[in-house]
Parts: C-alpha cells; sequence; structure tokens
C-alpha cells in the first residue's frame, strides 16, 4: 500500500491533494448535515433530553438567532437540503478530479516504462518476449491507474467513516466502541478472504501475459497454422488460457462477494444487538437511538467501501510489483550512449 500511494504520490504530485481537500469538505458538510437532524427531530415533536443531543440543539438554537433565521421546520429542511446538495457537487468534483488523475496516471507510467523499454539494450530487448512488454504497456497500466482511483475513494470512505465515528462517539461513547469491536473481530474472521485477493492478483498477471504470448505467436504464425491445418490446436492453447483468466476474475468476484455478504450479514446482527442493548440495558434516549441508528446506517456503506477499497488494491499489488519489476530491468540494461 505505502508503495503504490508513493508512486501515485511521484506521478501527480501535489493535485492528488486536491481530492482529499474536496473529500475534508465533503465530510464536514456530512457531519453538519447529521447535527441538523437534531432540531429537525425537535419540530416533529421528538424533543432532546439534554446531554450532547440537548448542545446540539442549543448551538443551532443559538446559531439561527444570531443570523437571524426563523426556528421552525422549514428553515432547517431547507439548510439540510443546501448541505446536501453542495456535498452532492462537492462529490461530482471529486470524481471528475479523480478520473483526471487515473488517466493522467496511465498516461505517464505507460509513457515511462515506453521510453525505458526503448532506451534498452538490443540483447536485452530481444531475450524478453515482446508480449510481456505489451501486458506492462496495457493491462498492467491500466490496473494500476484503476488502482489509483480506488486509492482515493479508500481515502474518502476513511475520511468520512471517522467523521461518522467521532459524531457516534460523541452520542454514545460505549455503544460506538462495541460496534468497532464486533467490525474489527468481523474483519479478523475474514481476513484470509480479504488476502486471498494477493493470490487472484498475482496468478491474473501470470496468465495475462501468458494470453498475450500466446495471442502474439498465433496470430503472427496464422499462415502456418492454415497451411499445416493446426487451427484447431492453436485455438485449444488460446482457449485453455482464456478459461484459466476467466476462472481466476470469477474466483476474486466470488471473495468479493462473499466478504460483502458476510459484512451485510453481520452488521444487520451488530445494529440489531445495539438496538437491544441500547433500550434495555442503556436506556439511550429517543433522539440518541434514533441518530445512531441513522449514522450507522451511513457508516456501514462506508465500511463496505473500504473493505471491497482493500481488496481491490491488494488484488493491484501484483500488477505494481511487475510494472516496477520491468521498468528496472530495463533501466539496469539501458543502453549507454555517449
Amino acid at each position: 500500500m505505502k508503495l503504490f500511494i508513493q508512486t501515485i504520490y511521484e506521478i501527480v504530485g501535489w493535485k492528488a491533494l486536491i481530492p482529499i481537500l474536496l473529500i475534508l469538505f465533503q465530510a464536514l458538510f456530512e457531519g453538519i448535515g447529521v447535527m441538523m437532524l437534531v432540531p429537525m427531530l425537535g419540530f416533529v415533536g421528538i424533543a432532546s433530553e439534554g446531554g450532547i443531543t440537548g448542545s446540539i440543539n442549543s448551538f443551532f438554537t443559538i446559531a439561527f438567532d444570531i443570523i437571524g433565521f426563523p426556528k421552525n421546520l422549514i428553515t432547517v429542511l431547507f439548510i439540510y437540503v443546501f448541505l446536501i446538495s453542495c456535498r452532492e457537487m462537492l462529490v461530482k468534483t471529486k470524481m471528475l478530479l479523480s478520473s483526471k488523475i487515473q488517466h493522467n496516471a496511465i498516461q505517464t507510467l505507460r509513457s515511462r516504462l515506453y521510453v525505458s523499454i526503448s532506451q534498452s539494450e538490443w540483447l536485452f530487448f530481444v531475450k524478453t518476449h515482446s508480449s510481456d512488454y505489451a501486458h506492462s504497456l496495457l493491462i498492467d497500466v491500466n490496473r494500476l491507474g484503476s488502482g489509483a482511483n480506488t486509492l482515493i475513494q479508500f481515502i474518502s470512505a476513511t475520511i468520512i467513516l471517522g467523521i461518522y465515528i467521532i459524531i457516534a462517539m460523541s452520542l454514545s461513547f460505549t455503544m460506538t466502541i462495541l460496534a468497532l469491536f464486533c467490525g474489527a473481530i468481523v474483519l479478523f474472521v475474514l481476513k484470509n478472504k480479504i488476502m486471498s485477493s494477493i493470490r487472484t492478483g498475482k496468478v491474473e498477471t501470470g496468465l495475462g501475459r501468458q494470453l498475450h504470448l500466446i495471442v502474439m505467436e498465433q496470430l503472427s504464425g496464422m499462415k502456418l497454422s492454415k497451411i499445416f491445418c493446426a487451427e484447431e490446436r492453436s485455438f485449444y492453447r488460446f482457449r485453455r488460457a482464456s478459461f484459466m483468466l476467466m476462472e481466476n476474475f470469477i474466483k476474486f468476484a466470488n471473495d468479493m462477494a462473499t466478504t460483502r455478504m458476510w459484512f451485510g450479514i453481520i452488521s444487520v446482527v451488530i445494529v440489531s444487538i445495539f438496538v437491544y442493548v441500547s433500550i434495555e440495558v442503556i436506556s439511550v434516549s429517543t433522539v440518541t437511538l434514533l441518530l445512531l441508528l441513522f449514522i450507522f446506517s451511513r457508516m456501514m456503506p462506508q465500511i463496505t467501501s473500504l473493505q471491497q477499497g482493500f481488496q481491490q488494491l491488494l488484488h493491484v499489488k501484483p500488477a505494481l510489483t511487475s510494472f516496477l519489476d520491468m521498468e528496472q530491468a530495463c533501466k539496469d540494461a539501458a543502453e549507454n550512449r555517449r
């Protein structure tokens, strides 16, 4: 993960900080929007009963008095819609910037590797299969570009989840710690499924190179295959390599789906336990309980996004290793031009 972040930062530079800044503002609007639910619940007849919710309600009452806004449900709803609209505009801007960063990373990495290949010694160049160069330039680089976009989404989910955790802790520290502890147990139980993404990523890199080699060899020798009527044997090799690559894709998708499924099931169990303990054991106020349920309902998609993003980054790691190894080998075999 550290090597991948370092590689992307070397390419993009300070521009990588712009999406992160937008993510921080997005998280800020998200947090204020959540706290706006306190006065909203008050206007519909569910009054806060002191504590942190009472403090939040008092804060908005004072703020409305200072600004001169009328204290009614329409005002609260208007501000809430405005905040969420601002958040969505930030999300759109962040997505566009992430796309630019992704394709800029692809272009830069592809150009960098092509220059290294073109400047390598002839003896080194002919010893390596052309399909290996093509695979690194086309497939590995595209996977790294997708990984750059995934990394930004991963950072976004982490920051927003952190904001939700802070708000949840301010409402009920005990229940939030309990929920996080249960989540950590889930991660520990599913760690093998999550870490298997590295293995499927390595297999994908190896099978992808093999398929590239078969395609290039058979296309270049297609005339001979037709002369000797060997098309069926050539097709068998191609189909076998393609089928193995397809099976690896399906295995990775299955690992992702299985992990997501268990996250969803266990999340529902955690929320159910949380509601029972809040009502029967701790006697949390109605406003606090509703806010916590809303926050946890928004946290779960972020946790799922983190889990899937982490698996995808692990899956991309072998492509990064393959790319850097190819680039370094070409640099080590660079021609000594005077």
